[in-house]
Formats: structure tokens, sequence, C-alpha cells
């Protein structure tokens, strides 16, 4: 149902990566986000506790931690040729469409903060398919 992948070590001062939508069936969904490497990969990032993702069918957030699974609207969905960006500092997470901050960087629930270095770049993939950047190429957001 999604895929991890492993994001180059989360130790320097902010990590950051780009996801850029090829193709999303009207069904499917994208979710761009954190998690232990621990957690399931049945779901998508934030539906299951030590994750955190902004999810492409409906523009919201999840974080079991946070209790934000009903939160309001943070993007408008998105889909084909979108770029979702996720960066993480040691205590806080933002997320950028297309090369623009979406809203102000939200707080990293603790469970998340404490094992830092050890969380993972998460996309949760249904029906869709995408291009990661990790830098090997320019980044939208300067």
């Amino acid at each position: 149902m999604d895929k991890s992948i492993m994001l180059y070590p989360l130790s320097c001062a902010i990590s950051y990566l780009e996801v850029t939508i090829t193709q999303v069936n009207r069904d499917g969904v994208v979710a761009v986000g954190i998690a232990l490497p621990e957690t399931t990969t049945e779901c998508l990032p934030g539906w299951s506790r030590g994750t955190i993702g902004l999810h492409s069918d409906d523009g919201q957030i999840y974080c079991k931690e946070m209790r934000s699974r009903n939160a309001a609207v943070h993007t408008e969905p998105f889909g084909n040729g979108t770029i979702i960006g996720c960066g993480i500092t040691k205590t806080k997470i933002f997320w950028t469409r297309n090369g623009v901050n979406i809203a102000e960087a939200r707080e990293l629930p603790a469970s998340l903060q404490e094992p830092f270095g050890r969380v993972r770049a998460t996309i949760g993939i249904e029906k869709a398919q995408v291009m990661y950047n990790f830098g090997q190429v320019p980044f939208a957001y300067p």
C-alpha cells in the first residue's frame, strides 16, 4: 500500500526532500512525511503512531500523537505535477508546495523528537506514481 524510503541521516541542522507527483488516479493518494523505523508500513503516514504526513487527497496533516486526524485543511488537495517538500529539524517539521511554504513549521510531538537520527522519510503511495528528490537536483524550495 505505501512505500517507505530511508532519508539521509537526520543529524544535520535540517533535512529535506521533495516528491513530484507524476500521476495520481482520482481515487489515489500520496502522503509525504516522516516515521520511526519500527512503525507499520501498512497504512499511510500519519495514520499510525510514530508517523506524521501531509495527504494529497484532502490537504490535511495527520498525526495520531497530535490528535489532528480531523485537523483543518492545511492546503488544497494536490495532484499531478505538484511538488511537495518535507523538511525537518530536531524539533519542527514543515511542508512546501511547488517551493513555497504551506504553513508555519509545526512542533514535532515528543515521541518524534527524542529518537532524532532514527526518523526516516516516508512516502505513502496509493494508485499513484512519484519521483523523489533527495538533493541530487536543485530543489523547488530555495
